[in-house]
């Protein structure tokens, strides 16, 4: 008996299997017939017959300071706080306000009046406080396991942040105040806004921007209620592709991989782009920062690039590009898969068709 079933087996495992599981292991990638392009979220890749990892979504990788020309930066050796040596002509690594701790963020944001960090993870965010000579890890000032984190920004002369994140295909708010020592939750509202990208405080109010990938939505906190209202008039329409954006009080640095604008909001609702404000054509963008109080922005690039346009409000005119190339950004760059180095298309929702 023991015999026949083993011969059973046997002669069950030799058998070949269907036709699409074997399609899927002996496809070469140089087109997508045999993919089922609506579930997959792998790249396809035809030109080198490769399949590609997702980009991460890391629409604040990158926050300007407002004083001086600096800007904080996620990589995977820490949070780097860089500001600029107009002796050296090259950006220096502040190594007191950064944070060499904090190695899996995805976003970070910056108290403007104290360089205090707020930095966001996959499913957490984390308050990181300077105690006089460097930037302390309080395990008291941490929260994991808060959702889908996609943004962060944060309040000026005060210990909170506001945190956007993905429930289902909707906007969900947090907000978190470390004021007492603690990080307190003291807010959190679902929304119907679809397709979230990234949110910003509305400088020197509770109100807040949230950007999809085709909208700027305007946000008022009613006092009354302790939550948030969509103001209509305000919203911003036509855009396209978005990735990332950046708020001031009524100017939005907008990104998509290639294009890059700065949006003035409008005196009779909406707003539009100002070509000789924006930057333009750009390659493989997916974080974007807008300098507070100014025009200035900073964006980073697929190709391990942090471009820093000054722009001379007097001259009008843009005083050039400062460009540095980085290492290991947590978000940038690509894990290529080849199909002779591992069966593992199932980690990228690689679906065949049957």
């Amino acid at each position: 008996m023991v015999y026949r079933y083993l011969l059973l087996m046997f002669f069950l495992l030799s058998l070949p299997g269907p036709a699409w599981a074997l399609t899927v292991f002996e496809d070469d990638f140089n087109n997508s017939i045999n993919v089922d392009m609506i579930k997959t979220t792998a790249i396809i890749d035809t030109s080198d017959s490769s399949v590609k990892l997702p980009t991460m979504s890391t629409p604040n990788a990158i926050a300007m300071s407002k004083y001086g020309d600096g800007y904080a930066i996620v990589t995977k050796t820490g949070i780097l706080v860089n500001e600029y040596d107009d002796a050296t002509g090259a950006a220096e690594i502040n190594t007191a306000f950064s944070c060499p701790f904090i190695t899996d963020a995805i976003g970070v944001a910056i108290r403007q009046d104290n360089l205090n960090l707020w930095a966001i993870r996959q499913d957490g965010v984390q308050y990181a406080k300077f105690n006089g000579s460097a930037m302390a890890d309080d395990p008291a000032l941490k929260a994991s396991g808060i959702g889908q984190v996609l943004s962060v920004d944060a309040w000026e002369n005060n210990d909170k942040a506001v945190v956007l994140l993905k429930n289902g295909n909707n906007a969900q708010l947090k907000v978190f105040n470390a004021q007492s020592g603690t990080l307190v939750n003291e807010l959190t509202q679902n929304s119907a806004i679809q397709d979230p990208v990234a949110v910003s405080i509305v400088k020197g109010t509770a109100d807040l921007r949230v950007t999809t990938k085709d909208s700027i939505y305007y946000l008022m906190y009613d006092d009354g209620t302790g939550q948030y209202i969509e103001d209509p008039a305000k919203k911003v329409t036509g855009l396209s592709g978005i990735v990332s954006s950046s708020s001031d009080d009524s100017t939005h640095a907008v990104t998509s991989n290639t294009n890059a604008q700065l949006i003035f909001d409008s005196d009779t609702g909406g707003g539009a782009a100002v070509g000789a404000y924006s930057i333009g054509s750009v390659s493989g963008a997916f974080a974007i920062s807008l300098k507070p109080g100014s025009y200035d922005q900073a964006l980073v690039t697929a190709a391990g690039e942090v471009q820093y346009l000054r722009y001379d409000d007097a001259a009008g005119r843009w005083l050039g590009t400062l460009q540095w190339n980085l290492q290991d950004c947590n978000s940038w760059g690509a894990i290529w898969l080849r199909r002779n180095i591992g069966l593992k298309y199932s980690l990228l929702q690689l679906n065949m068709k049957k």
